[in-house]
């Protein structure tokens, strides 16, 4: 202050102007400035170091808040790192959880799939096992049906040839013996009769047992049934003085169309049992009818006043080989298949039968059937029996390796004035083959060269020969022997006299004795439900669901194969053939099954010059099947 005091020039020290205009001193004036001054350096001065100190005040407070903003974040970074490295670690955790829980679930299925895998071995071996039993126990069954087939071909040969002999010369002496010797005959005959009844019977339930016995669908009345029915067994109630009567409804006189051959085989087999097991009193048929739109319903009641049967045997009737009592067959005869067979049959035609008896009070079988509604059958013009037992002039040749069934033959064909060659053994056969004989009757079986071998022979040289097959075979269908035209007709041994001329005489058509018709092979069977119904058991709603199921696939499959030829893919044709085929074989269609066999390989073999012959063949034959089963569920009430 006192520097700037002193360096003020002197004049303008003299005299100064206050801020107010009021001019003072200058000594006195610059010593107030100085001291002013002064005042102010030293008020400066105490200032600056009050504002030294305010600001290393400051600067300690700054230096403490940073200190603790440091200490805070400090602390947020350390919390943050802690938070991060829980984080982490609860994240390894995690990790290390889940992959031993992962580990784990690995571990489990891997072990879950290797039980799994160890139970599906297991299944699957005794699957396999299961599999390889049934089928060795199919081939099993097999095996032992075909040696049942060909115990029962052979033990009809075996049996019935010599009953053919037994039966046709006991015939002869009837007609030509004394009184004494045609009492003795009358005994043979019976006796051999009822031989061939058991045979017949045994057969006959073989045939039906194995689903060979097919039904004839053919225009019939029941009156005309019941009216055969009723003068076949006649003398046999008659000489029972039996009281014999049929009581049947308008009904009765309605064309129908069914198997009349069976209706009859069941009836006579019926009402003999109800003769047989009736020492006094009647014997009645009943016959009561329900027609609907399309069939009639049939009640028949076979009633008698004989020895009854007793509550406990009435379920085992219809079992095979069975009787009321073991004492029955000692006391009446018979085999215990007769109710077994009219069973089967019954069933074959969707019919129901049963019993109802009381000991000592008589018996009461009632049947109940439904047959189609049809038109009046067109009758045939008959030849006089006189006219068929007529042969004078006509030369035949016997070939049989049986000498007295050649005897028989002979004797029967030269009372009718025919002249016989008769050839025994194979040797002589070609000798006799060279003359040409109106007739030929050929056994089947002979030794060395048969029949079949013998036909063909014949038919090379004379093309337009008249063949008649000799058989006591009666597995083998007819109409397996016919179906090449090798055979005009066949004829079963044991046969009945007029049998050999009405067949000689072109009238094998002509009246049969019924119980020779019955075991008859009426028609060549087209298929078999046999394996479905094993199949549904007892469902029927299952067994018709899947007949429709058939009716409804089949025939696109048949144009699948269809396409599949016309446009020349053979591929194409052994895959259709080979997917039909499971189907067809199911329900046994004999006639498409070995065509479709061959169809699977076309092409692969040079067998197959015409494949359309195959495809037309299985198509013919799937429509002639498709027509009998909806026939059959229509017979079955299925579309109602």
């Amino acid at each position: 202050a006192d520097s700037i005091a002193e360096s003020v020039p002197e004049e303008t020290q003299k005299t100064r102007l206050s801020a107010t205009g009021v001019q003072y001193s200058s000594d006195l004036d610059m010593e107030q400035v100085r001291k002013i001054l002064r005042d102010m350096g030293r008020e400066e001065a105490v200032s600056n170091a009050l504002l030294d100190e305010r600001e290393l005040e400051i600067l300690a407070s700054d230096r403490q808040l940073m200190e603790k903003v440091n200490a805070i974040m400090d602390r947020i970074e350390k919390r943050n790192a802690e938070y991060q490295a829980a984080v982490i670690n609860q994240a390894n955790q995690q990790v290390t959880d889940t992959s031993v829980q992962l580990f784990r679930a690995v571990i489990g299925a891997i072990l879950a799939g290797l039980i799994l895998l160890t139970v599906l071995m297991i299944d699957i071996n005794r699957m396999h096992r299961y599999r390889t039993q049934l089928e060795e126990s199919r081939d099993y069954a097999q095996r032992l049906a075909t040696a049942r087939q060909r115990f029962l071909a052979s033990m009809s040969h075996e049996i019935r040839t010599p009953l053919n002999a037994i039966i046709g010369f006991s015939e002869q002496l009837q007609q030509n013996g004394t009184s004494e010797t045609k009492e003795q005959a009358d005994f043979i005959h019976s006796a051999s009769g009822h031989l061939l009844e058991i045979v017949n019977d045994i057969l006959d339930y073989s045939k039906l047992e194995f689903g060979k016995a097919s039904l004839h669908q053919a225009p019939f009345t029941m009156q005309e049934v019941l009216d055969e029915v009723h003068g076949i067994l006649k003398a046999k109630a008659e000489e029972k003085q039996l009281t014999w009567s049929l009581e049947l409804d308008n009904g009765c006189r309605k064309w129908v169309e069914g198997d009349a051959l069976r209706l009859k085989q069941v009836l006579i087999n019926l009402a003999g049992n109800a003769i047989k097991f009736t020492s006094s009193g009647s014997v009645t048929i009943k016959v009561g009818t329900v027609e609907r739109d399309r069939f009639t319903d049939f009640r028949i009641l076979v009633i008698d006043t004989g020895i009854g049967i007793d509550k406990n045997a009435q379920a085992r009737i219809f079992d095979d080989f069975s009787q009321a009592d073991s004492s029955t067959s000692r006391s009446y005869g018979g085999t215990g298949l007769g109710l077994a067979i009219c069973k089967k049959i019954i069933e074959q035609h969707h019919g129901t039968i049963r019993v109802e008896s009381e000991p000592g009070s008589g018996t009461t079988f009632i049947v109940e059937l439904s047959y189609r509604n049809t038109k009046e059958a067109a009758t045939e013009k008959k030849t006089s029996r006189a006219g068929r037992m007529e042969l004078k002039g006509m030369k035949i040749l016997v070939a049989d390796d049986e000498l007295f069934n050649i005897r028989l033959a002979t004797m029967v064909l030269e009372k009718a004035g025919a002249t016989v060659t008769s050839c025994q053994q194979s040797d002589d056969m070609e000798s006799c083959l060279r003359v040409r004989y109106d007739a030929y009757l050929i056994d089947l079986h002979m030794p060395g060269r048969d029949g079949v071998s013998v036909a063909h022979a014949i038919r090379t040289k004379h093309p337009d020969a008249r063949i008649i097959a000799l058989t006591a075979d009666v597995v083998t269908p007819v109409a397996e022997l016919r179906q090449d035209g090798l055979f005009n007709d066949v004829l079963h041994k044991p046969y009945k006299e007029q049998d050999l001329l009405d067949m000689l005489a072109g009238n094998s058509s002509a009246e049969q004795k019924p119980q020779e018709e019955a075991n008859q092979l009426s028609m060549q069977q087209h298929y078999s439900l046999d394996e479905i119904k094993m199949f549904c058991g007892s469902d029927q709603k299952m067994l018709w669901e899947i007949v429709t199921t058939f009716l409804e696939s089949a025939p696109e499959q048949i144009s699948m194969l269809q396409e599949a030829l016309e446009n020349k893919d053979d591929e194409g044709v052994r895959n259709a053939a080979h997917k039909m085929l499971p189907a067809f074989q199911h329900f046994h269609m004999q006639e498409a099954v070995p065509l479709l066999k061959d169809l699977e390989l076309l092409g692969l073999q040079a067998n197959h010059a015409r494949p359309d012959q195959y495809v037309h063949a299985v198509r013919q034959a799937a429509l002639q099947v498709f027509r009998e089963l909806k026939r059959e569920m229509e017979m079955a009430g299925v579309f109602e």
